[in-house]
């Protein structure tokens, strides 16, 4: 099951990290810092439920 939710995570950091790549050359750098940030604690945080 733990496994499952690893593999989710991945695939969700690379699509994540993609993305602030691509958005890199539209924003300035502390406000992708800042959503990079974010999305950071929700990986975090659904990482946690998916162990409950």
């Amino acid at each position: 099951m733990q496994s499952f939710y690893e593999k989710q995570l991945a695939e969700l950091r690379q699509a994540l990290a993609a993305e602030v790549k691509r958005l890199q050359g539209s924003l300035h750098s502390p406000e992708v810092v800042s959503v990079s940030s974010k999305l950071d604690r929700l990986v975090v945080e659904m990482m946690r439920k998916g162990e409950q």
